[in-house]
């Protein structure tokens, strides 16, 4: 095995032994900057506002809670009807 090689793989297990992961970019507030574009609606209620809202999926929703100072909470999978 070349040195390079079993450089890398040494590398590679320290990484994966560090627990890394790859975390979607935050802003200055610590709010997420993107989320994945995976459409999964859930259904979230703000109890301040008394409001129903549909969000893309559960990151479009942290997010928006984290921007918009708002605390919106899942009430089920799927659109608010």
């Amino acid at each position: 095995m070349s040195s390079l090689t079993l450089f890398f793989l040494v590398g590679l297990s320290a990484i994966s032994m560090s627990g890394f992961t790859a975390a979607a970019p935050m802003n200055p507030n610590n709010c997420p900057d993107i989320c994945p574009a995976i459409f999964k609606p859930v259904c979230a209620f703000d109890a301040c506002t008394k409001v129903y809202k549909t969000f893309g999926n559960e990151c479009e929703l942290k997010r928006s809670n984290c921007q918009n100072n708002s605390n919106f909470t899942i009430v089920y999978y799927g659109q608010c009807v």
